[in-house]
């Protein structure tokens, strides 16, 4: 299931000023999609070079062909539907007495859930009709409820029998219709603007102690100290995902990856540097003598020589990144071949240590 999002252009440049996407980044993009044709008013082939542009500068390890079909799908279907704005979800008095009548405390998070889910839906749809067409387990997720699927079946009946819900007559369709939400328009008591954990709205709703995460906002429950300020995600270590560092040739300021240590000079100088003549000189006999060895478009300078393991039929077949406490040796020294270079032969595999050749070289 998508995650819902109740006001997809403020999500959207969110999404746009975040350094990174998430590693399954398809539903960001269909919002991203949708506030390109609606907001920014861009036709459908420049809605997926934008979308293009977003990816490589945001999404690690991009590669235009797996991800090219799904990019063009996306421009061209979001014109279809329209950027999402709602303020909140409304629940009224009476609704809220409903629920409060049912004696199951984890069936009165599933009822507040389910509701939320049809008005939801009856805004975004308005012939929708009270209906909710997820899937159990991402509704009972959104209610905060752990259960097994024998333990949902037997919440949904209680609930049929209650005459709370009804289910579609086909019997290969689980849509839920919700029948208690409110026609009269009662007096409104609660605002839901956050779908991740419905669940823990009503649990705040009656009282019990929950926070909102000082960094996304999602509702969790508070420590027993009552000094807990972050979710459990935005509170674990984060790296630094980008610094600067200085040209040590021309000392022009430039951005790299976090986890980069050994660069010392921007591209073009560190061009120059690689093709020098005793640089040149220097990699040339290093590729001749079998130390220097291109994979991926990159080159590594490998620390012993295996040209006996490529006569033997080896071949390699993967590079090793190295962690970030990886990069350092015990005296706080850095280790000179940080990588290693897997050489696989008949499901045999030699590890060799080898260090990144920063830039092109041109003579290769």
């Amino acid at each position: 299931m998508n995650n819902i999002v109740l006001k997809e252009k403020e999500y959207a440049e969110k999404i746009l000023d975040s350094n990174t996407l998430d590693k399954k980044p398809t539903f960001d993009l269909r919002i991203l999609a949708k506030y390109y044709c609606h907001e920014k008013k861009l036709t459908q082939n420049k809605i997926y070079l934008e979308l293009v542009n977003v990816m490589e500068e945001k999404y690690n390890n991009f590669a235009l062909s797996k991800w090219q079909p799904i990019l063009l799908d996306l421009a061209k279907n979001a014109k279809k539907y329209k950027l999402i704005d709602i303020e909140y979800i409304p629940i009224t008095k009476n609704e809220l007495l409903t629920i409060d009548g049912i004696v199951s405390k984890p069936m009165k998070r599933l009822a507040l859930t389910l509701l939320c889910l049809a008005k939801y839906r009856n805004i975004v749809n308005p012939k929708n009709n009270d209906w909710v067409g997820y899937k159990f387990k991402d509704i009972f997720k959104m209610a905060n409820i752990n259960s097994t699927k024998k333990e949902q079946g037997f919440m949904i009946h209680d609930m049929i029998a209650l005459q709370l819900v009804r289910m579609n007559k086909m019997v290969n369709n689980l849509s839920i219709n919700v029948c208690y939400v409110d026609k009269d328009n009662s007096e409104e008591v609660l605002q839901i603007k956050d779908f991740r954990n419905i669940g823990y709205e009503y649990l705040l709703y009656c009282g019990e102690n929950f926070i909102r995460c000082k960094e996304c906002g999602i509702l969790v429950r508070q420590n027993k100290q009552s000094n807990k300020i972050f979710c459990t995600e935005c509170n674990k270590y984060k790296p630094q995902e980008t610094k600067t560092i200085k040209c040590i040739d021309c000392g022009k300021e430039i951005i790299v990856d976090g986890i980069v240590k050994n660069k010392k000079r921007c591209d073009k100088c560190q061009h120059k540097y690689n093709n020098s003549s005793r640089m040149k000189n220097y990699y040339k006999k290093k590729y001749q003598e079998g130390y220097l060895q291109k994979f991926d478009n990159n080159f590594y300078l490998l620390k012993d020589n295996p040209l006996e393991l490529f006569k033997n039929g080896y071949r390699i077949t993967q590079i090793l990144n190295p962690d970030f406490d990886e990069w350092y040796n015990e005296d706080g020294s850095e280790i000179r071949y940080p990588f290693l270079v897997n050489f696989e032969f008949n499901n045999r595999n030699v590890l060799y240590c080898a260090k990144l050749i920063e830039g092109k070289l041109d003579f290769m």
